[in-house]
């Protein structure tokens, strides 16, 4: 019966994204990645933790990438970390520095602010990944701010993909790491990072899997979105 029971709550669990910044704040230890290669090396020094005033006057989190484009500094992160915001700032050690409203892109839950240079930081060079689509079983890694802890640099594993082309991967993470760049190994950015899996069992009960992790890829017009945006 017990056995039974398993099977049922695995084949009821769907496979729908959520908002990983309304998980629970009590986070397992995350096992910090294992291949250290210029890719986890670029990807944290890239990093930044997102804070956002909102327009309900409560204060949210979650993580972003330091990108350059064209000579242009941006904050890479989702949407639904900075959609209700009033004012964004992007945290890097004890420095803060204010967003500017940028490029939105509601449908991939996608947000492109604008920001100046970070002394200190090293931005990643914006590109499209030179491959369509990511190899299922490929190795990726992200840097985060799960419950505004870290850096905190994960690796994954690309286990599949979603009806509306969302790469999912076998990973972890949690609440604040929303926004997160994920990249491959030659260091170019796959996705952003945006929910994780969550579904019903067979007694109707919400079902978090927080090692199931949804990406949005960035839209094949991106870049030429952002020239048009800025004038690149």
């Amino acid at each position: 019966m017990k056995r039974l029971a398993l099977l049922l709550l695995l084949f009821v669990a769907s496979c729908l994204p959520c908002d990983v910044d309304t998980l629970s704040n009590s986070a397992p230890v995350v096992k910090v990645a294992t291949f250290f290669t210029d890719a986890s090396v670029i990807s944290r020094d890239s990093s930044v933790k997102v804070l956002v005033l909102t327009d309900k006057h409560s204060v949210g989190h979650g993580s972003g990438t330091y990108v350059v484009y064209k000579g242009k500094y941006y904050i890479l992160t989702a949407y639904h970390v900075i959609y209700d915001m009033i004012s964004a700032m992007a945290i890097d050690g004890e420095d803060s520095y204010f967003l500017e409203e940028g490029l939105i892109h509601k449908e991939s839950d996608i947000a492109l602010l604008q920001i100046g240079e970070i002394k200190d930081k090293k931005a990643l060079r914006l590109k499209l990944p030179t491959r369509d689509k990511p190899k299922i079983g490929s190795e990726v890694i992200y840097t985060g701010y799960p419950n505004l802890t870290g850096p905190l640099t994960v690796q994954g594993t690309v286990a599949g993909y979603a009806d509306d082309g969302a790469i999912i991967l076998q990973s972890y993470a949690w609440g604040g790491a929303s926004g997160s760049a994920v990249l491959n190994k030659r260091a170019e950015i796959i996705g952003i990072l945006s929910g994780i899996e969550i579904g019903k069992d067979f007694r109707g009960f919400t079902v978090q899997n927080e090692s199931i992790v949804i990406i949005n890829p960035l839209p094949a017009d991106f870049l030429e979105a952002i020239s048009d945006a800025y004038n690149n």
